[in-house]
């Protein structure tokens, strides 16, 4: 499942990334290709040359924000019964 879902997001960010003036080859891998065409977009973006993409480059090559999950809830905590008392 993993494998798939990065596959998928890769091929997406491919398909963003030819879109904004890559021309590499779109397969799901992120191979030195995709690395490059990463950096060169963050170069032509006048963002922080790392190959990853980040939130920043993200922002940049779909126009939106990244979607950040909310914090999951904790359950309140439980209270301990109180100690009986001994008797004498």
């Amino acid at each position: 499942f993993i494998t798939f879902f990065f596959e998928a997001i890769t091929h997406h960010l491919q398909a963003l990334l030819n879109e904004n003036g890559a021309s590499i080859y779109i397969d799901g891998r992120f191979a030195i290709g995709t690395d490059r065409a990463v950096a060169q977009f963050q170069q032509d973006n006048e963002l922080e040359v790392s190959g990853y993409v980040d939130s920043g480059t993200w922002e940049k090559l779909t126009g939106k924000p990244e979607v950040k999950k909310a914090p999951a809830k904790k359950a309140p905590a439980k209270k301990k019964p109180a100690p009986k008392a001994k008797k004498k």
